[in-house]
């Protein structure tokens, strides 16, 4: 299976890539005043930059986090400082129970949603399984956010407008999903192979979601967000700490480069039309072939359904 894709590798997309991450981000001056963001993973990192880069421009915000505390007194200082409506709902994407509350009861909230940023993620140097027996990676990286975006579908048709973007990686490249093995029970794990198998699955279904919502005025986009420093992998023990402080974080971007491009993504008047598409922080891309398979792409999708609990309903397949 492998060697198809080695035969439709392209070493001008591999160019490209390194090209775009040496370009000049992407701007606009298009504001996000009175706005409804949805933010997963809100609390730190990308996630966090990108909260009070939109409350800056009095955007409404709902923000998603697994700690109460820090939901709480973000959610305060944000009101405080910007006078927005802030909003906040607490799930561990480890748990797929609290995302499916979530997501319904985010589902029936009365105000619309412009902008949907799936961001919460991880990353593990050594396998780990959540207590429902899922790849840890796997779940949080990818199939929580399936979750709550599919639980979102009758919400965003019904509304007409918005945008969803999926906070994916360049690092889907390394590595690719299997359908038949999306656990890695058979397969010898990595972090950085679980990392992109679980990417390369956002990616794939991210193609599907932006069909399903064509023709309702709703976007969907996949973006890697750079290479930045965020608190991501922290929990893989003194040795990968030690590494992250005193040699990766000297090769790496500041977070603010990550919420600039998602400023981009979501407000640029030139987008509001550009869907199902890749781009490295604010530059159109070409994914990995194996991302680009649409049966593989349909296997996974399937996968993803039975592995969330979900089935399929008017409102998601129309």
């Amino acid at each position: 299976m492998r060697i198809r894709y080695i035969t439709k590798f392209r070493f001008k997309n591999l160019f490209q890539m390194f090209a775009n991450s040496r370009l000049p981000e992407l701007t606009t001056d298009t504001k996000m005043a009175g706005k409804t963001i949805l933010i997963s993973g809100a609390t730190s990192g990308i996630g966090l930059a990108v909260a009070k880069r939109f409350a800056g421009e009095n955007a409404n915000l709902i923000l998603i986090g697994r700690n109460t505390q820090k939901l709480e007194d973000l959610s305060s200082q944000l009101i405080e400082d910007f006078k927005i409506r802030c909003n906040y709902f607490v799930a561990d994407y480890s748990n797929l129970e609290q995302v499916r509350k979530v997501a319904y009861e985010i589902a029936e909230l009365p105000e619309e949603i412009d902008v949907v940023i799936n961001n919460a993620g991880i990353f593990f140097t050594k396998k780990n399984t959540t207590e429902s027996g899922l790849e840890m990676l796997f779940c949080v990286n990818h199939l929580s956010h399936f979750l709550m975006t599919y639980t979102l579908l009758p919400k965003l048709k019904a509304q007409g407008h918005g945008r969803v973007i999926f906070v994916n990686s360049e690092g889907h490249r390394f590595g690719m999903a299997v359908a038949e093995d999306m656990n890695f029970e058979h397969r010898r794990y990595t972090g950085f192979k679980g990392y992109a198998s679980a990417k390369s699955a956002q990616l794939l279904t991210c193609w599907e979601f932006a069909r399903r919502l064509e023709g309702f005025g709703v976007t969907v986009n996949a973006m890697h967000p750079g290479a930045l420093r965020t608190n991501i992998g922290m929990t893989n023990g003194k040795f990968y700490n030690w590494y992250s402080e005193h040699i990766l974080w000297k090769l790496l971007k500041d977070v603010n480069v990550g919420s600039d491009a998602l400023h981009y993504l979501a407000a640029a008047p030139e987008l509001a039309s550009v869907t199902g598409k890749f781009f490295n922080r604010t530059r159109q891309e070409i994914p990995a072939a194996h991302a680009l398979d649409m049966r593989l792409g349909k296997k996974i999708w399937d996968v993803s359904m039975k592995f969330a609990g979900l089935e399929e309903t008017n409102d998601s397949t129309d």
